[in-house]
């Protein structure tokens, strides 16, 4: 009877066997970690802080994302109403705030390296050689040009001797108005 119990116990584990190969395998962790959870062998691999080429290759990255992003914005600008306008308008106002404030993440010495990056970009002054303007920065404002908006009683009349405070309602003024004064 021994016999045929352990021939009928292997057949058994035989089939547990072949059942449990098809199961997915599960790692349970010393700290207590979910039995399904792989562990995470990959944290030490990532560098703490960019490398230069890394640092121009996220604001390439970024500036690419840019102008796609505004392309699309501005394709669409008259066509998209609604949420899809609002989904174009968010996108492209988000990489624009990313681009700007990617700067402001770096370090110091990342800064340098993405101000030498950039500085390797000429500056486009075409325009203003062609039609002998200054460059910006370099505009003086020499004379003062008078307020269009205003009447030739307004540019006559002098206010310096003027020390009453304009208070009152809308009723003290109309009257003052009907009075002719």
């Amino acid at each position: 009877m021994s016999e045929a119990n352990n021939s009928n116990n292997k057949k058994n584990n035989n089939k547990r066997r072949r059942y449990n190969k098809n199961k997915k395998k599960t790692h349970a962790s010393a700290n207590g970690a979910a039995p399904n959870k792989k562990p995470n062998h990959n944290k030490n691999r990532r560098p703490k802080a960019l490398s230069p080429s890394k640092i121009a290759q996220k604001y390439d990255n970024l500036l690419e994302q840019y102008l796609i992003a505004r392309k699309k914005y501005f394709e669409m600008y008259a066509r998209a109403k609604g949420q899809a306008y609002k989904k174009i308008d968010n996108n492209y106002m988000r990489t624009l705030r990313a681009v700007f404030n990617y700067k402001d993440t770096l370090n110091d010495w990342q800064k340098e390296s993405l101000d030498k990056k950039l500085e390797l970009y000429p500056e486009d002054n075409q325009y203003t050689t062609e039609h002998n303007l200054p460059l910006e920065g370099e505009v003086e404002v020499t004379e003062t040009k008078e307020d269009i908006h205003l009447l030739p009683s307004q540019r006559e009349a002098s206010y310096k001797d003027d020390t009453e405070e304009s208070i009152g309602t809308i009723d003290d003024y109309k009257k003052y108005k009907d009075s002719g004064i």
